[in-house]
């Protein structure tokens, strides 16, 4: 056998140089392949022999240079490349059918039937949209060098019942098979015909694959399968020089003992499986990224013996592993990143980002500039907060969503694309070939000014969708007039006495058993669950008015933010209910309760946090209005919440957190109101 590295370099023409300088363009425009390394070592250091991808087009990376795409031939078929000052060249070739809906039969679309054997000589990819009846005589084509060409296949449904994979090319290379939907296409098993695959991509649905069929190929460096489900999954144990393996969104994927035989990995994905324990990971030295996010995990490996291990991801992943298991890894690897949230993951992937361009157009024709779109920021410190300001609800995220998107946002380094992300109906982000295991639904505040963005630039669609977002989740608001009444009813049987201290919002308060925290305090606890500032003020005569009290604590902005509202509507609507006091009861002392950050809503707090610092200085210049701080107490010396405050629920308040509020309030009322 011919060692690998020289074959390439015999068969590309080219040194194998790590670094080299590469750059892409389709259209003028820059471009981010994708380039996944084959040939190469890590991704990033590209080298030929490594394979990118062009709009639906595969190719097998050649030399360095300017590679300036566009696409090419009856609807747009081809691709079509001119490195540095070169002659332009097609370099991938679409195979698909005419679509007659006239009832005669489709017609192949085929470009490599009019070319001439030397211009198949510098086809790097072929993609195969049709399941044709002509398999053989495509496969066969002279000239074709299945060294250096990459094949992707597209198996859509088309109604027959069983389908099997074509005879490939022996010499075949780079292979991938992507199965939209049913397919028929039950099972992977020609495989097995193949020995000398170094790179396999299968995106798979419904069918299984027998990886006895894949592990015939001892030069295998790259396996990607994602969907289906997994036989013989031992088997994997043979690819003892593989380098880049992912397995994600499979079934009957459990164990990962089969890693202890790859001393040469490097990248392992296992997201979406019911992986459990990742501990067989502590052999290989060699690896470097580790992603395992919406899995149940328990156990991540020894990083003792991982000296290069720089990446881990463990998002949705179980709260012991995001946290105790984490925090040893870290310490073990001060140099690792370890994202345990969505959040970590997206600053981690963007913390060089100094640039946001907005298109509003399909991924497929980023050269099309005359729909671009000029909303733009610019700015490393102006990117940077918009980004730490991105907040994930992750209850909603990891799944993906059927549609897509006209709308996306382009992260630049310079003028290097590092990521691109769609924005799908105002909230959700999906991020082309990034580090999330599915979409995100950003919070409400942190989709706001990205809607604004959008429609700065005359692309109001978003931000309609997000505004229909929030009224539907404002139109569920409970009518709490049945909780007035009975206070009412409670205040007709036993009349309240003037001068008392009254306690009101949601549910905080409601669930606060007042006497037993403040015995012998005249204490009245007109807490309404669920509730929001807005219904403070509507309810304020049938709640207040009655007891006319010395001192008034409010808590609310918790569940207004939670159900949409911006922190300033929040700051405004207390302003309203500050205003309703001093004209109507004068002289009572309104304490505002901060806002609680708390483990469910975490991903709020950044708004929580923002209402809370303006009310505060509203507080500083107004008589007889008091911020009351239970913030600083709910955090520990790292300043993280105190997990021991919280109910089962982690968002209400456990007898330990009514402790703390307890200790706050009896505190300031010994300062502030020493009377009995």
């Amino acid at each position: 056998m011919i060692p690998r590295i020289p074959l390439l370099v015999f068969l590309l023409g080219s040194s194998l140089v790590s670094g080299a300088d590469y750059r892409f363009s389709l259209g003028g425009s820059t471009l981010d392949p994708g380039i996944l390394p084959v040939a190469g070592t890590r991704k990033g250091d590209l080298v030929p022999g490594d394979i990118g991808r062009v709009g639906p087009f595969p190719f097998v990376l050649g030399p360095p240079g300017h590679y300036q795409f566009q696409f090419g031939g009856v609807d747009k078929n081809k691709l079509i490349c001119r490195i540095d000052k070169a002659p332009p060249r097609c370099v991938a070739v679409k195979i698909t059918e005419s679509q007659d809906h006239s009832g005669r039969k489709p017609v192949l679309i085929n470009p490599l039937a009019a070319m001439t054997v030397g211009e198949r000589s510098q086809i790097r990819g072929i993609l195969i949209d049709t399941d044709t009846a002509e398999w053989h005589s495509i496969l066969k084509t002279e000239g074709l060098d299945w060294h250096r060409t990459a094949l992707k296949l597209n198996y859509q449904y088309d109604g027959r019942d069983h389908r099997l994979l074509p005879d490939l090319p022996s010499d075949l290379r780079y292979l991938s098979i992507f199965c939209e939907g049913v397919t028929s296409l039950k099972e992977i098993g020609s495989l097995k015909g193949n020995n000398k695959l170094h790179f396999l991509d299968l995106r798979l649905y419904d069918q299984s694959v027998d990886l006895s069929s894949i592990c015939t190929n001892p030069d295998l460096v790259n396996l990607s399968i994602s969907g289906g489900s997994l036989e013989s999954v031992n088997e994997l144990a043979g690819l003892s020089g593989i380098k880049f393996l992912k397995l994600r969104r499979t079934e009957n994927l459990h164990s990962i003992d089969f890693v202890s035989a790859m001393p040469e990995l490097r990248v392992f994905k296992v997201d979406s499986t019911e992986v459990t324990d990742l501990r067989p990971l502590s052999k290989c030295s060699q690896l470097r990224l580790l992603s395992a996010s919406n899995t149940p995990v328990r156990h991540l490996p020894n990083a003792g013996n991982l000296a290069h291990l720089r990446d881990v991801r463990i998002l949705d992943t179980p709260p012991t592993t995001r946290k105790n298991e984490a925090e040893t890894l870290r310490k073990a690897r001060p140099a690792s990143t370890v994202q345990a949230s969505w959040e970590d993951a997206l600053r981690a992937g963007l913390v060089r980002a100094d640039r946001l361009s907005v298109r509003t157009h399909a991924f497929q024709e980023p050269h099309d500039r005359s729909r671009e779109s000029p909303v733009e920021i610019r700015g490393s410190e102006n990117v940077q907060q918009l980004i730490s300001n991105m907040r994930v609800t992750p209850r909603n995220a990891g799944s993906y969503c059927m549609s897509h998107s006209d709308h996306y946002l382009n992260f630049y380094q310079g003028e290097k694309l590092i990521a691109t992300m769609e924005l799908h109906h105002g909230r959700f982000l999906r991020w082309h070939r990034g580090r999330w295991p599915g979409d995100a639904e950003l919070t409400i505040p942190a989709a706001r000014p990205l809607c604004d963005l959008l429609a700065s630039g005359g692309h109001e669609e978003p931000q309609r969708e997000l505004r229909q977002a929030i009224a539907r989740k404002r139109a569920r608001v409970k009518n709490w007039d049945p909780s007035i009444r009975s206070f009412e009813k409670a205040d007709q049987e036993s009349p309240p006495a003037k001068n008392s201290i009254l306690l009101t919002g949601s549910s905080s308060i409601r669930k606060w058993n007042l006497k037993e925290s403040f015995p012998g305090k005249p204490m009245i606890n007109r807490g309404f669950g669920g509730s929001e500032l807005s219904d403070a003020i509507l309810y304020f005569d049938r709640i207040v008015l009655p007891h006319r009290p010395r001192v008034l604590f409010l808590y609310a902005g918790d569940n207004d933010i939670e159900r949409g509202k911006s922190a300033q509507q929040v700051v405004e609507d207390y302003k309203t209910y500050s205003r309703l006091i001093r004209q109507k009861v004068p002289g009572t002392k309104l304490g505002f309760i901060a806002i609680k950050p708390s483990i469910k809503r975490w991903q709020l707090w950044p708004e929580m946090a923002l209402a809370n610092r303006t009310i505060q200085s509203i507080c500083d210049t107004e008589e007889n209005s008091y911020y009351i701080d239970i913030v600083s107490p709910m955090m520990n010396s790292e300043g993280l919440l105190r997990e021991d405050l919280f109910a089962a629920d982690q968002l209400h308040l456990s007898e330990k957190g009514y402790q703390t509020w307890t200790k706050v309030l009896s505190q300031w009322l010994e300062r502030h109101d020493p009377s009995p």
